[in-house]
């Protein structure tokens, strides 16, 4: 059994909104906190070698602490580096859960961002001369790469901004 194991297989919050986080990706957030925990053999390990004498304040002193989560997946308490729980005020408690809730908004705009730019990529992107404008006038037009493919050459021209030359190029390349 590794040094995680316990925590890793713990009950989990089952989300109602998307699929479960595999254990992979799980054990994978806990690497940060194994990396900060043995930080300090690294950093010793290496002056050893280097034949460097550490003094105190050369040393990494970093505490780290887990969150302790209830059914709702609300945090409740937070937990030490000897996984005991400690007891925290509301006032840390309130202040706690406004960072998680920061955290979070800024991770679902970032991924909300990340998915509209998804959805808005076309092969037409790949077009030179073709810019967003141009791109949205096409399928405004057509309203579908499929269907600019399908149009004539003269139709294409048409759409504004984009004249013969470019329209060529278009159908050249779908």
């Amino acid at each position: 059994m590794n040094k995680y194991e316990d925590i890793i297989n713990l009950p989990h919050y089952e989300p109602i909104y998307h699929s479960r986080m595999s254990i992979d990706k799980r054990a994978g957030q806990f690497a940060p906190f194994a990396a900060l925990t043995g930080y300090d053999e690294e950093i010793e390990e290496t002056a050893k070698e280097k034949n460097i004498e550490l003094t105190e304040k050369d040393r990494v002193n970093i505490t780290v602490f887990g969150m302790v989560k209830n059914d709702k997946h609300q945090t409740r308490a937070l937990m030490n580096d000897k996984r005991e729980e400690l007891e925290i005020s509301q006032t840390l408690l309130n202040t706690i859960t406004m960072f998680q809730d920061a955290v979070h908004d800024t991770a679902i705009g970032y991924h909300k961002k990340l998915r509209e730019e998804e959805l808005t990529k076309s092969v037409l992107d790949n077009i030179s001369g073709i810019g967003t404008v141009k791109k949205v006038e096409l399928l405004k037009k057509f309203g579908s790469v499929q269907k600019i493919k399908e149009a004539q050459v003269e139709e294409i021209a048409k759409v504004k901004g984009i004249g013969l030359e470019l329209a060529r190029k278009i159908k050249e390349e779908l």
